[in-house]
């Protein structure tokens, strides 16, 4: 409807109300003045219209009473309701005629495509048979021309000469290309066999889009490893289109399966190096697989299986290093070998095991590393098991020994980092080694170097945080320095500080753990920030919260503990829990239960040898309690 046919309607409307108004007047008039002698029209309208007032107020009554009429009976305005219900009602069928106006307009879009694809085909074969008619034509596409011909008509064939030029210029063009596979479609055409070249030159047509797609995946994983030391998330993206284009690209998957678990958890990681293994064609490939899905058991608190894993990965390794004693790749593979079984034997509680492999690990690095001392993945390597050697001897309570391998691993990463400041794999790993000396400090009882370590690791982190929020390991890492700056200040008797610190660990490890149930390493890094408040409690004088953060603690260690019992870490938290609840005089908790439980864990080798200290003085706390506890 036209917007100016509102206004008509309005002017229609009183000119018909004046109208009736000058008629209703005159009429009236003339009835009054009928019984005079010689009355005439004119007169009555004289009449009627004077005086003007009385007749204008009763033209404005007229046109009241028509213009409340006209509302009363006419359309009404659409109110928001009734927009509403008119949508309701008329939507569905708007949108069914609109779907089938734009599935009209794709298909004369889709067949003005076609029409397009025929006319430049036409156009080609015309351009073909417009050569064949000229006296300067090429030989041999009228050479091929005319076989075709000859061919149909001895077969039988149903050929135009469209088809056959078409044939002919393909004929042609497979003749003199180089491409590899060509000639023989070009031999089929020559013998007749137009199918069989129709088919052959699809088959090559996919083949080489497959090798074309494999070409720009292999490119996106160069592209990736290039980006990875210094944006690991853009490192990412660029795997996860390497494997879009080529899903059989094994490498692709671990190196997508290893950014994942940083980034998205160990549920995510599983199906990526699930992905590779499906491809595997290579031993040298399956051990390094055995190794991943074992890295992700050990995270998982499954150690027994997690070992199993990391045997099988060693005698495949072993096996090709006695037909290439010298392959340095192979040496390295040992060597990473040998730190994933001493990570298992250490979380067993298997000391002297751990150490063997440890010591092993560092010889090969050692010399690896000498023979090459600009190749910077050899030192980094290096550093790292520098760092295992320092965690056994601590454990093994050598601290003066685990404090110079940590520093001789700090060195190392340090000089890296000066090398390559942009590259957050070394920044991150020498926050690690900062951490560690900084516990090496801790156990000597030098707190000054142990809150600068911490100090420094937690700086380093947080910049890490800054560039990649989303790297959920490193959101994992820097609660850990958190949590160690924590402990210094509570052996400082800071309780301010020791309590902000906790608390930011806690929190972080909170969402951690709440981000990926399957991660036990991270639950147990909750379980230790929540024993910290409760220690903060404790120092303050609230038992009651100490008590409560003590139970809920112990709560999780014991499940975590019950994944796998051969595990010392979560079997020690579990004791520590009964240890805290004991110090705070909790009456479920007598020190002979904590003996029991302490004693149980000494039966099984599972309890760290600087950890009998504890138990010597909860023995002695049990006897002052006067029950003296079973022995063995």
């Amino acid at each position: 409807m036209p917007a100016w046919w509102g206004s008509l309607k309005a002017i229609i409307s009183t000119a018909i109300a004046l109208a009736a108004g000058a008629l209703l007047a005159v009429s009236s008039t003339w009835e009054k003045l009928s019984g005079q002698s010689e009355i005439t029209v004119w007169d009555a309208c004289t009449a009627a219209f004077t005086p003007v007032l009385p007749l204008l107020g009763s033209i404005a009554a007229i046109l009241g009473f028509v213009g409340t009429l006209a509302q009363l009976f006419g359309p009404k305005p659409v109110t928001h309701e009734g927009a509403e219900e008119i949508a309701e009602r008329h939507g569905e069928a708007t949108r069914v005629r609109v779907s089938a106006e734009a599935e009209a307009t794709r298909a004369e879009v889709a067949s003005g495509t076609q029409d397009v694809i025929a006319a430049i085909s036409r156009d080609k074969i015309a351009a073909t048979l417009e050569e064949l008619s000229r006296s300067d034509a090429d030989p041999e596409l009228v050479a091929q021309f005319e076989r075709v011909i000859r061919v149909a008509k001895e077969r039988n064939l149903s050929i135009t000469q469209e088809q056959a030029a078409g044939i002919a210029e393909t004929a042609v063009r497979m003749d003199r290309s180089k491409r590899p596979g060509d000639d023989e479609i070009a031999r089929l055409i020559e013998q007749g066999d137009y199918r069989g070249a129709a088919r052959r030159k699809a088959e090559l047509a996919r083949a080489r889009l497959e090798e074309t797609r494999k070409q720009e995946a292999a490119e996106l994983r160069d592209a990736a490893t290039l980006a990875l030391p210094f944006a690991p998330s853009e490192a990412r993206d660029y795997l996860e289109q390497a494997t879009d284009l080529d899903p059989t690209d094994v490498w692709a998957w671990i190196f997508l399966g290893r950014l994942r678990q940083a980034y998205d958890g160990l549920a995510v990681a599983r199906r990526c190096f699930e992905a590779a293994l499906q491809h595997v064609a290579q031993d040298a490939d399956r051990m390094v697989l055995h190794h991943e899905f074992g890295g992700l058991l050990l995270l998982e608190g499954m150690l027994g299986e997690a070992l199993l894993e990391f045997q099988a990965g060693k005698l495949i390794t072993e096996s090709l290093l006695d037909a290439h004693p010298d392959n340095p790749t192979l040496q390295l593979n040992l060597a990473a070998t040998y730190q994933r079984i001493g990570d298992v034997r250490q979380a067993a509680g298997d000391w002297p095991a751990a150490r063997a492999n440890f010591v092993a690990l560092l010889e090969i690095m050692q010399r690896l590393a000498e023979t090459d001392l600009k190749n910077t993945s050899w030192q980094r390597d290096l550093a790292l098991a520098y760092a295992r050697m320092g965690d056994i001897e601590q454990i093994e309570g050598n601290l003066i020994a685990a404090r110079n391998a940590f520093f001789a691993s700090r060195d190392i990463g340090q000089r890296l980092v000066e090398s390559s400041p942009t590259n957050l794999s070394w920044q991150s790993d020498l926050a690690i080694i900062h951490e560690k000396v900084g516990d090496a400090a801790y156990g000597l009882k030098d707190f000054a170097s142990a809150h600068l370590a911490y100090q420094t690791s937690r700086v380093i982190r947080r910049n890490l945080n800054g560039q990649d929020p989303y790297n959920v390991e490193w959101q994992h890492q820097l609660a850990v320095s958190m949590y160690k700056i924590g402990d210094v200040a509570l052996a400082n008797g800071n309780l301010i500080e020791a309590r902000s610190a906790y608390s930011s660990s806690h929190e972080l490890c909170k969402q951690l753990a709440q981000r990926d149930a399957k991660n036990v390493s991270w639950h147990a890094d909750f379980v230790a920030t929540q024993v910290k408040m409760g220690d903060v409690a404790t120092a303050e004088g609230d038992l009651i919260e100490a008590a409560l953060a003590y139970n809920g603690a112990l709560a999780i260690a014991e499940r975590l503990a019950e994944i796998d019992p051969r595990n010392a870490d979560r079997q020690r938290d579990v004791w520590v829990g009964y240890y805290r609840m004991a110090s705070i005089s909790h009456p479920d908790y007598p020190w002979s239960r904590v003996v029991r439980k302490m004693e149980a864990n000494e039966a099984a080798q599972t309890l760290a040898p600087t950890d009998h200290r504890f138990l010597e003085q909860a023995r002695q706390l049990a006897a002052q309690e006067g029950s003296a506890p079973p022995s063995g």
